[in-house]
């Protein structure tokens, strides 16, 4: 519909009196339709009249539909806007507080003439962006577009919008409305939806957005209604997307013999809220016909593509076969990861490769993928000639040719330039997938961990203790004349973009439970199963009278005791809420201490 705007003066005040005389129980929808109605019927004729002023630029949208730009859609799932390529990409964190205008990051106004203005005069503080409602407009939608923001590099992080938001109303009927929508994998997730149910002040609004870690995405803040005049301002400031790279969990320790024992567990990067299954990604049919490998003394890799399209998750293991045509020795191996792009994304520990004509399992650090990948054995300049990994050719996926060499200058190749038939090597993927889970591209790396100690009773300020990044969550804190210490881990992340550090999350402080000098047996207590459920075994050598067992949460309260009276005691832990416990056996003149998971 093309509004006259002398017209529209009089349109407005005559809906005024239509929204009088509309029954106070009719449905919002209701209303919507008829006074869309009364429009049609009481200006179409002069509204066809002055249709090709050039002023008249609004058209009519059947209920449902909302117009942005040249862009149609419905029911809040959008036709994708232009993502910006890698130079134009917003890293974050990502603050938007207006001081720069529309232009300074790129957003996005579809809409050929927008309501949406800077607001030097508002703001908190000034300036802000405001959805202004002149020039009037009915059944209107009209967008604000961020520019494409980078959380490639977050695979291991919590990652939250925050905004504030001012409604200055003039009618509180609830027709006119602001949505929040978040663009990631090709649509739109509506995020938030508020009413014009009356005047504001400024609110401070957060939402969590974990599920774009690892993406690129966009946001989109739609004012749309059915009298823009309904509410004067839509006032928004203060635009920030905040990433936070998850923190070793769980630390806890003790101190004796002058010396702090601490653990830890590591960052769980599992994206919150995403389903995880076990699946086994077999290309060959368990026979060879031939294989390849590096001779003694030099570099180069073999190993699979693993064509997975759209899975995401984290890698665990690789089983390989290894064959013997008489000439082969075992040597020590390791495994590269790399994304479509050839881009390293983590290695194995080095591994015997052998003994030959058998599966060899090689455990993986948890790597994080996306789409498809690489693994690739890593032939170092052995001192001699390995064995060859086996290749098959004449299995279901053998044509696909997935059979991929690296030499020693990192340049690839398909395998078949050293001579043999399209294959696939005898080497298998073991992965964690997610069901909805991220696209990692330029993902982050767990580099390590570092310990930082206090002074005496947990005065700052705290110091490293490791002269070099830690790779196992345990540590030894020695030559400690004092228990009176307090502990913290950080965990030590790389952007494997361009390989700087992302980030450095820190663990919970703690102060370790003191169990005296001299007094900590040497034969430690079993418990079994570890972590569990229901029922643990605990065996123990301290079985006198004074023998007892207490379980502590981190909090340090006694959450279950029981004496010992034999050297196999059972507990039933089912009533416990899951987590890390403490547990402490004591002796007469012993102490024993533990870490119980429960499930």
């Amino acid at each position: 519909m093309l509004i006259n705007p002398y017209i529209y003066c009089v349109l407005e005040q005559v809906l005024k009196q239509v929204k009088m005389f509309l029954p106070g129980s009719m449905h919002l929808e209701e209303k919507y339709h008829m006074k869309k109605l009364i429009c049609i019927l009481v200006f179409i004729i002069p509204v066809a009249a002055f249709a090709q002023q050039p002023w008249l630029n609004d058209s009519p949208l059947d209920p449902g539909w909302k117009y942005v730009g040249n862009a149609t859609f419905s029911a809040g799932v959008a036709a994708a806007p232009a993502v910006a390529d890698s130079a134009g990409l917003l890293d974050l964190p990502f603050t938007e507080t207006w001081d720069q205008g529309f232009s300074a990051s790129n957003w996005i106004l579809p809409s050929p003439d927008n309501n949406w203005i800077i607001d030097t005069t508002a703001g908190n503080p000034p300036p802000c962006a405001n959805f202004w409602c002149q020039p009037y407009r009915f059944y209107f939608s009209q967008a604000l577009i961020s520019d494409t923001l980078d959380a490639m590099a977050w695979t291991c992080a919590s990652i939250l919008l925050e905004f504030d938001m001012k409604i200055n109303a003039y009618n509180t009927l609830g027709d006119e409305v602001l949505k929040v929508e978040l663009y990631r994998n090709g649509s739109w997730k509506q995020l938030a939806l508020f009413n014009d149910h009356g005047s504001t002040g400024w609110l401070h609004y957060k939402i969590n957005i974990d599920s774009v870690q690892g993406q690129i995405c966009q946001l989109i803040f739609v004012v749309e209604g059915t009298n823009s005049a309904d509410v004067s301002n839509w006032y928004l400031d203060n635009i920030m997307v905040t990433p936070e790279c998850r923190s070793p969990r769980d630390l806890w320790g003790f101190y004796t013999n002058f010396t702090t024992h601490l653990t830890w567990r590591p960052p769980d990067c599992h994206p919150t809220g995403t389903p995880v299954s076990v699946q086994h990604l077999i290309f060959d049919d368990g026979s060879w016909e031939s294989g390849l490998r590096m001779n003694a003394g030099e570099l180069g890799w073999f190993g699979n593509e693993f064509p997975v399209w759209s899975t995401t998750g984290m890698l665990q293991n690789v089983s390989l076969y290894f064959m013997d045509n008489g000439s082969g020795t075992p040597q020590t191996l390791s495994v590269d990861i790399y994304n479509a792009a050839h881009n390293l994304l983590g290695s194995s520990p080095i591994f015997d490769a052998g003994p030959a004509n058998t599966w060899i399992d090689v455990p993986l650090p948890s790597i994080a993928f996306s789409n498809d990948f690489f693994a690739m054995v890593k032939f170092n300049s052995l001192p001699g000639d390995p064995y060859y990994l086996a290749l098959d050719e004449n299995g279901p996926w053998a044509a696909t040719d997935l059979a991929w060499h690296i030499n020693a200058n990192g340049n690839w190749s398909k395998a078949t330039a050293f001579g043999t038939i399209p294959g696939v090597f005898l080497c298998r993927a073991t992965i964690l997938a997610y069901g909805d889970a991220p696209i990692i591209s330029d993902s982050a790396t767990l580099l390590g961990y570092d310990i930082y100690r206090s002074q005496l009773f947990g005065s700052p300020p705290f110091s490293r203790c490791n002269t070099s990044l830690l790779a196992d969550t345990s540590y030894y804190d020695v030559n400690i004349n004092w228990p009176w210490f307090h502990y913290f881990v950080k965990a030590v992340f790389r952007n494997q973009a361009d390989s700087s550090i992302l980030c450095e999350p820190a663990s919970d402080t703690i102060m370790p439970l003191y169990v005296g000098n001299d007094n900590l047996t040497q034969g430690r207590f079993v418990l079994a199963p570890n972590p569990a459920n229901n029922l643990i075994s605990l065996e123990t050598p301290l079985t006198n009278d004074y023998a007892e067992i207490f379980v502590t949460n981190l909090s340090g309260q006694t959450v279950l005791s029981r004496k010992i009276t034999e050297t196999k005691t059972q507990l039933d832990i089912s009533a416990l809420p899951a987590g890390v416990y403490f547990v402490r056996v004591t002796g007469e003149k012993t102490v024993q201490v533990g870490k119980l998971i429960k499930l």
